[in-house]
């Protein structure tokens, strides 16, 4: 049955279609979305409801996944650069960034207080 609720509404797409066509494709939620021409959080409804878990195979592909906090740690920790400029690169919130260095041993506080330093010392 195709329907979307017990209204007897049709769904706009088979879910079975966007789950499959997003692990075929490798796509980020965003992408799915286009193509189906959904919102990106019908996407990961979909998703969620499936029971799936997707890990994107590049870190800026997708960084709120699991398996690119490292990735986010690492830059940040490697290249010593700020939340707002970590979000730049990776294309992701601050919340993202600060889960990501939580996670991964990355000490924001100290890190924070060094670059705060650094700008105060290029003044």
């Amino acid at each position: 049955m195709n329907t979307a609720n017990n209204r007897g509404r049709k769904r706009k797409v088979n879910h079975q279609d966007v789950i499959q066509w997003r692990l075929q494709n490798k796509a980020s939620k965003r992408k799915t979305a286009e193509h189906f021409g959904l919102s990106a959080a019908y996407v990961q409804e979909l998703w969620r409801k499936a029971g799936m878990s997707y890990q994107s195979p590049v870190p800026s592909g997708g960084a709120s996944f699991k398996k690119d906090w490292k990735a986010i740690a690492d830059y940040r920790r490697e290249n010593r650069v700020s939340v707002t400029e970590t979000c730049r690169v990776f294309g992701v919130g601050r919340t993202t960034v600060t889960r990501a260095c939580q996670e991964h041993g990355v000490n924001l506080e100290a890190h924070q207080a060094e670059l705060s330093l650094k700008a105060k010392a290029r003044q």
